[in-house]
């Protein structure tokens, strides 16, 4: 006897989908591949489907994450009147704002006539602001100052490669198994000249896997898509700025394993010949990042929606009196809740 099937989700998904985000574009990636997920959206992001022609114009000549998905990915477009019907009608399990910053069309709609416990938010951005909508929501945000005071409502939400991408670069260096490079030439720290001279994603993925290492760095912010492709390769980042991370930003990121690799980069720089006690230290530290890498693939929107932050009342109602009564930026929204975190845990 066969156990009874279980019906996919019905998400909503809306975003603006106007240029490249790729937080937002992660979660969308993830949630139209995954088959326990019917997908419900306003649109269906071009750059993300193999027909989009213009992928050297986006950004980092559109790499790993665009045009990857075939047409049968695409979601279910609906129109606002649609939308809107179908959300009062409560038709969704789940509806997601993946970049609330950017699109937020329709949250205060979604507040009034859906369960605010399967109503997620994303803000992707790489800064300290807060959205109003995190009292209304499962908030998630990337990276933030105020987050260090502020967890107790505010989620985590890192990058993350989705298992259709992490599958689709394996796939193209799958022919380099032998490392003939110590340090791959791609060096981000010597600006954009030199970290786009690969044509093609074969060869940028390739000059990865045939090296040893592959440099990475904090830029703008500590999180990037480098570190995560230069794993996926199966190569040891190089990333020596490491030690002087936060322990707020890319919490999970292994730090304890990153410094046995930077330490072993140092070892083999000074060496004449890479020893057998080396590389089998080196093999070591590689599946561990791969093990991390895999599980990080699995973060997904059903697993958000289990978080649900911390559920406390006081907590609710100040963020509520200042996200309402102040009709002023979400910077001082921030400002706010970091004062009113301190005051709490002071005590």
């Amino acid at each position: 006897m066969h156990p009874p099937s279980i019906a996919p989700l019905r998400v909503l998904s809306l975003q603006g989908g106007k240029k490249p985000d790729y937080l937002c574009d992660m979660l969308w990636i993830e949630m139209a591949t995954n088959p326990n997920i019917e997908l419900f959206s306003n649109n269906n992001p071009s750059y993300l489907f193999s027909d989009y022609p213009d992928q050297k114009k986006l950004y980092g000549r559109g790499f790993t994450l665009y045009k990857k998905l075939s047409n049968k990915y695409r979601s279910k477009i609906l129109s606002e009147k649609k939308i809107l019907s179908y959300i009062k009608e409560n038709k969704f399990d789940i509806i997601i704002f993946p970049s609330i910053r950017r699109y937020s069309s329709f949250f205060e709609y979604c507040f009034k006539h859906f369960d605010s416990k399967n109503l997620v938010v994303v803000d992707g951005e790489d800064d300290e602001f807060i959205s109003r909508e995190c009292f209304k929501s499962i908030y998630f945000k990337r990276q933030d100052k105020a987050s260090i005071y502020c967890n107790w409502f505010i989620n985590k939400a890192p990058l993350f490669l989705p298992k259709i991408i992490l599958k689709s670069i394996r796939e193209k260096i799958k022919n380099y198994s032998e490392k003939t490079t110590y340090l791959a030439p791609a060096m981000p720290q010597t600006g954009s000249v030199r970290n786009y001279i690969f044509e093609t994603e074969e060869s940028y993925y390739a000059q990865y896997a045939k090296s040893w290492f592959g440099y990475t760095t904090k830029k703008a912010g500590w999180e990037s898509l480098r570190h995560y492709e230069i794993i996926a390769c199966g190569t040891l980042p190089y990333f020596n700025s490491i030690k002087n991370k936060p322990n707020h930003i890319m919490p999970n990121y292994p730090v304890e394993v990153q410094l046995k690799a930077n330490n072993l980069y140092h070892i083999g720089c000074a060496a004449n010949e890479l020893s057998d006690n080396w590389k089998e230290e080196y093999f070591r530290l590689s599946r561990r990042m791969n093990i991390w890498i895999n599980d990080l693939s699995n973060f997904s929107i059903s697993k958000m929606i289990t978080i649900q932050g911390k559920d406390n009342k006081l907590n609710n109602l100040m963020v509520r009196f200042l996200a309402e009564s102040s009709r002023v930026g979400s910077n001082f929204l921030s400002k706010a809740l970091i004062k009113v975190s301190q005051f709490r845990t002071s005590f």
